[in-house]
């Protein structure tokens, strides 16, 4: 367990987790990059609202990719449906009594 300590909207926070301590810092910092920018529209808002404004910004943005991601998914699949079902046949080969090879069926 990595464990990393980061300021958050000027507030001291201790971070644990599986992932990497750059990748802690790194989600560290956009919180707090992304509470700032909500403060900035706001200035007064206290840190509570501020904190879940942000919340909702990065939750919206979350499910717009899924959304996105899960479209792009479908169409592969689609497209990879529409391609299996163009692919020619495969024809087993065997071979004849002069031992060529020949298709089956043909």
């Amino acid at each position: 367990m990595n464990e990393v300590k980061m300021e958050i909207f000027s507030r001291s926070y201790i971070l644990r987790g599986d992932k990497p301590v750059t990748h802690l810092r790194r989600v560290a910092r956009e919180v707090d990059y992304r509470m700032k920018e909500v403060s900035e529209m706001a200035p007064n808002m206290d840190v509570t609202r501020v904190a879940v404004l942000t919340a909702l910004n990065l939750a919206e943005e979350y499910l717009e990719i899924q959304e996105r991601y899960d479209r792009v998914v479908k169409m592969l699949e689609e497209e990879y449906e529409k391609k299996r079902k163009n692919e020619d046949p495969v024809i087993p080969l065997r071979r004849d009594d002069r031992g060529e090879a020949r298709g089956e069926g043909r």
